[in-house]
């Protein structure tokens, strides 16, 4: 906030463009931090925790906006910015979700440790996982063939 107010008060006419160049450069580097990109899902926590990190800048910049006195160029710049987030976050509400990862795999059968010729075991392992990874696909597949929007 320090930052907004000293680009508003250092700019000739109207910092509105450096404060949301500001804050689209704080965007940028929050979607690289949680690897969002504009083609990919996300995950429902990664959208929360996007979210809930834009809802904080929103209201330091709200809270900032209204310790301005009436008409003042504090207060226009705020209300930019903080349009900018509200938008932000309505597009990261419309994106599409991915499930969450399931996070432990099927229990691994006994049969596949048994001792046998050497690297025997491990192709057992790798048989049972990707026995799991086609069935997870195929539930994906379902999911999607059974959702209303395709």
């Amino acid at each position: 906030m320090n930052r907004l107010r000293r680009i508003i008060a250092d700019a000739p006419d109207d910092g509105t463009s450096l404060a949301l160049n500001m804050f689209r450069s704080y965007k940028r580097d929050l979607y690289a931090e949680f690897d969002i990109r504009s083609a990919n899902r996300l995950t429902r926590s990664v959208k929360m925790q996007v979210n809930d990190a834009l809802a904080e800048l929103r209201l330091e910049v709200l809270r900032a906006e209204f310790e301005a006195p009436e008409p003042s160029p504090m207060r226009t710049v705020c209300a930019a910015v903080r349009w900018d987030i509200d938008m932000a976050r309505r597009a990261l509400a419309l994106r599409q979700e991915w499930p969450e990862p399931e996070l432990a795999g099927p229990p691994v059968p006994p049969w596949v440790f048994r001792r046998g010729r050497d690297g025997e075991w491990q192709h057992r392992l790798r048989v049972v996982q990707s026995i799991d990874v086609v069935s997870r696909s195929r539930r994906r597949l379902t999911r999607l063939r059974r959702s209303p929007s395709h």
